[in-house]
């Protein structure tokens, strides 16, 4: 048996449906939006952050560079030092070589000379006369 209702009751409970979804409908809506505005603040966030990051790598890589040139030329007055002092070194064994070289030949020189030639050119005693010196030496 089929109950029958009244046009009255049926269009009140068709206003009270429409009414329902007109306020699920509003409740989607605010819920969508909601969404909608969270997603956007997100999509704001990421895109400051990968700029930031893009500024940042493009510090790094600047910065990188820098430090890889400066490196470079640390590297190269590094070995251009040591390249100096094996220079220097050289110089300095040539140089001490040949103080000794000039000393030997000085004594050397000295040995042959007569007595008196020496004593007048050393230097402490380069200023005597030579009657001194020659005192000094048949004496």
């Amino acid at each position: 048996m089929s109950r029958k209702l009244e046009p009255d009751a049926v269009g009140s409970i068709l206003a009270e449906l429409q009414k329902d979804a007109n306020g699920l409908e509003s409740l989607v809506r605010d819920i969508l939006d909601d969404a909608i505005a969270e997603i956007q603040r997100t999509v704001k966030v990421i895109e400051t952050t990968t700029h930031e990051i893009k500024v940042d790598t493009t510090h790094l890589v600047t910065n990188m560079t820098t430090l890889m040139s400066q490196s470079s030329k640390s590297i190269a007055a590094t070995h251009q030092f040591r390249d100096d002092l094996v220079q220097l070194n050289a110089r300095l064994e040539h140089d001490a070589t040949e103080k000794e070289l000039r000393a030997k030949i000085k004594a050397a020189h000295q040995r042959q000379m007569p007595l008196w030639q020496q004593k007048l050119e050393e230097p402490e005693k380069g200023k005597h006369s030579i009657k001194l010196v020659l005192k000094e030496v048949l004496t």
